[in-house]
């Protein structure tokens, strides 16, 4: 609990003025790669940071409670993905040990390591959506999620793996 409360540091000040927008075009160029960045994570920084900047200011609860509501969004999409090869209690527990895993807290903690919590998600929604057949919406999670962070390369990779292993 004393991490929704924490005010901004370090890397999060170089991500909220980074995405200072006035203009559509400013807003577009949220998607153009740059050079003083290290990673490219529109979404996660630029797309996240100025949207919680327009709602909540510089009040850092507002910043935490939206990674807090998506980090158990991807909980749940985590428990209905394990449901597809285990029981609903074994996967209920799986899921319950990925929501309160320690290794999250940072994510949690640190506003500049919302792609970490983003990207899971939407990685997660696109497996999800992968596994019901719906690639429509795998396509647009998948999407959302590189869009988050590069890790999320590791998507297709984990459902050919998961499709030649079943």
């Amino acid at each position: 609990s004393p991490a929704v409360e924490t005010f901004f540091a370090q890397d999060d000040f170089t991500h909220l003025r980074m995405s200072r927008a006035e203009s559509v075009t400013d807003w577009l160029n949220f998607f153009v790669p740059r050079s003083d960045a290290i990673f490219y994570r529109p979404i996660s920084v630029q797309l996240y940071t100025w949207i919680s900047r327009l709602a909540f200011g510089l009040n850092p609860l507002g910043y935490h409670a939206i990674a807090l509501s998506m980090h158990i969004m991807a909980t749940w999409v985590v428990f209905k993905l394990l449901q597809y090869w285990l029981k609903t209690k074994v996967s209920m527990l799986g899921a319950v040990i990925y929501g309160v895993h320690p290794a999250h807290f940072m994510s949690l903690f640190w506003m500049a390591e919302f792609s970490m919590v983003a990207a899971p998600l939407f990685s997660f929604l696109a497996m999800w959506q992968f596994l019901r057949g719906r690639f429509k919406w795998f396509y647009v999670w998948l999407v959302a999620a590189l869009l988050s962070n590069e890790l999320a390369v590791m998507v297709p990779v984990i459902l050919a793996w998961l499709s030649r292993s079943k």
